[in-house]
């Protein structure tokens, strides 16, 4: 008795057709996840560098009005080569002797971009 070889033997074109389609999403998922990275990484860049900005704020707060009175104060500051613009807006707490200071800080003189807040930091200042 001879043996039979079978006739589909192999892939068909359909299925390397899905097989090929399968790939091809696979890859265009991980070119937009890479493409992406990079504006990842100046956002992460841009908010570390804000979160010091708005330390700093805080920090002045601190040193040059020890317990500040309710209101908004403003200022500038030059860090990591971009120059900075913050608003701290002091408020009482349900504490007479701490104030809440909540520091929003904006990248300064980019057209577009310098009303939108990089990011907002709560921070207290106690009576000492």
């Amino acid at each position: 008795m001879a043996k039979k070889t079978p006739s589909g033997a192999g892939f068909s074109l359909l299925e390397v057709v899905i097989a090929m389609a399968i790939v091809s999403i696979a890859l265009l998922a991980l070119s937009r996840t890479g493409g992406s990275a990079p504006a990842r990484y100046v956002d992460l860049q841009q908010r570390t560098v804000a979160l010091w900005v708005a330390d700093n704020a805080l920090a002045e707060l601190r040193l040059n009005e020890g317990f500040p009175q309710p209101g908004t104060r403003f200022g500038r500051e030059n860090m990591a080569d971009i120059s900075w613009r913050w608003q701290a807006e002091i408020s009482q707490s349900s504490e007479p002797s701490i104030r809440r200071v909540d520091v929003t800080v904006y990248l300064d003189g980019i057209p577009g971009q310098d009303e939108l807040a990089v990011l907002s930091h709560t921070g207290f200042i106690a009576l000492q």
